[in-house]
């Protein structure tokens, strides 16, 4: 399976680290894909959408069909940009009326949004058992003395009508890759806490979510 590989902002600028691994990952597992070019941010799936849905809907339809014109699925490794596509993609299904005003705008541009293209996340790919299988033969250093946290946050999960990635309550995908690389994944109450940062203009109650978090792991 060859996929449309969508980075988004927030990784290649503030996480090269992340893409890199991503990219490494991909060549040991045989994952192809191909550069989405011209492919701008997804964008924010909270501020943006606040402001105004059209202008979401319409940017993330315009990722979207950068998509269709490779005939591919997307790939993203951003739970933000996951969270903002899957969601446009599945909003523009269901209204008509919003997926004719997207193609009005995005036809002054001489692109059309199709809605063939479906959104997944890596961790979906990985956590498939015949990915993890073979996650498991490419292990040259086991993780056997860690006991890792998986973080799966709120974009990836929520709203899991709308996402279908995992169980909501009790998500299992990034605790499958961990087991797959010999760690052991941890459980904790707040597993499925938000980060705190919804709430960084607020920096007080976002650092207090932080703490509530890391405090459980002791």
């Amino acid at each position: 399976m060859e996929y449309a590989l969508y980075l988004g902002c927030t990784i290649p600028l503030k996480m090269p680290h992340f893409e890199k691994a991503f990219r490494e990952i991909s060549k040991i597992l045989g994952i192809k894909y191909k550069e989405m070019e011209g492919a701008g941010c997804c964008p924010d799936p909270v501020a943006t959408q606040s402001l105004n849905i059209d202008t979401w809907l319409t940017l993330g339809a315009r990722n979207l069909a950068i998509a269709e014109k490779l005939g591919l699925d997307i790939m993203t490794v951003c739970s933000g940009c996951y969270e903002t596509l899957k969601t446009v993609h599945v909003l523009l299904e269901e209204d008509k009326a919003a997926f004719d005003r997207v193609n009005a705008i995005l036809g002054k541009l001489g692109i059309e949004y199709k809605g063939t293209s479906k959104v997944f996340h890596f961790a979906e790919l990985f956590s498939q058992d015949e990915m993890l299988e073979k996650i498991k033969s490419k292990v040259v250093k086991p993780l056997d003395s860690l006991n890792i946290a998986s973080h799966y946050g709120c974009h990836l999960i929520r709203p899991s009508k709308i996402m279908q990635f995992d169980d909501p309550e009790r998500p299992e995908s990034m605790d499958k890759i961990l087991r797959a690389i010999g760690a052991s994944p941890v459980e904790f109450a707040a597993k499925l806490e938000c980060c705190g940062f919804c709430a960084r203009l607020q920096e007080e109650i976002g650092m207090n979510l932080v703490e509530a978090k890391m405090t459980d792991l002791k």
